[in-house]
């Protein structure tokens, strides 16, 4: 699993905030240290068993825009002369 950071995260000291359903188990818990490379999780369901996914970080950057978007259109306005972007969110918050 590729979990994408901004630039100057803290690797270190860096939680993915895995939340898990009723009958399942998630560990660690909390911050690790990603700092060094992937981190294993282990998913414990119970009527499914135990299985360890390997966890890493990796930085997304997007120079144009700050966040992540998905595929935004571009459009050159022979009107005004300009650009213009027109972003569409990844449906989440932040």
């Amino acid at each position: 699993m590729r979990l994408p950071v901004k630039e100057g995260a803290d690797l270190a000291n860096f939680d993915p905030e895995f939340t898990s359903f009723s009958g399942t188990k998630i560990s660690p818990e909390g911050t690790q240290n990603f700092s060094n490379g992937h981190v294993d999780y282990t998913v414990s369901i119970e009527v499914k068993g135990v299985v360890t996914n390997r966890v890493t970080e990796a930085k997304d950057n997007n120079r144009v825009l700050d966040g992540f978007y998905a595929d935004p259109d571009i459009l050159y306005s022979q009107k005004t002369g300009k650009y213009y972007i027109d972003p569409y969110s990844d449906g989440f918050y932040n």
